[in-house]
């Protein structure tokens, strides 16, 4: 509960930055992506992963790496401004030894974002990597059934077996093997 609470003070902070900075350059909206992006590569990039939280590396070696990413990613996608403002974002989640918390404020902010262009936050937590065909396919998949448009983020879990689990709004569906397993050995346990 407690990263939660984090993660939304965290989140919330930021997008009130951006969403203020975005009236003056509604362009600078694009700041949030950025930060969802360096989340996923964080995630999905083991090695970087490991420098990242890793002890043994210092405070302002965690900074330049993650600035040279966040340079890398924004040279065509943001200004110079705009990267700088989340530079300074993540030095503040590195300094507070909170960059653990990244993907937990990346989703909190997508949910904030969908607030704005009343759409219906979808988290779809699968087992491995989707490609970018399938996201837009679940994503028109859920649009259909909930009859609304939705901000769909998918989350990768190792830990999930296979299936999948949804979180729509603040209703969670688990279809998750693990979900499925329970019930089978609760149904041969008679409970």
């Amino acid at each position: 509960m407690e990263n939660n609470t984090i993660a939304k003070r965290y989140a919330k902070a930021l997008f009130d930055l951006v969403y203020a900075e975005s009236v003056k350059n509604d362009v600078f909206i694009k700041t949030l992506d950025l930060l969802k992006d360096l989340s996923n590569e964080i995630q999905s990039n083991a090695s970087l992963k490991n420098v990242l939280f890793n002890p043994s590396y210092g405070i302002e070696e965690k900074k330049r790496i993650l600035k040279a990413l966040i340079d890398y990613q924004a040279k065509d996608a943001v200004s110079s401004n705009q990267a700088n403002f989340l530079k300074n974002f993540v030095s503040i989640l590195i300094k507070k030894s909170r960059l653990v918390y990244l993907p937990d404020i990346a989703e909190e902010i997508e949910r904030l974002k969908a607030g704005l262009s009343k759409t219906t936050p979808v988290l779809m937590t699968v087992p491995l990597n989707l490609s970018d065909e399938q996201k837009n396919a679940f994503g028109e998949t859920f649009e259909k059934m909930l009859k609304q448009k939705i901000q769909l983020t998918v989350k990768v879990s190792p830990d999930l077996l296979g299936g999948m689990t949804l979180q729509i709004g603040s209703k969670v569906f688990d279809a998750s093997l693990q979900m499925k397993l329970s019930h089978l050995r609760n149904d041969l346990m008679g409970q």
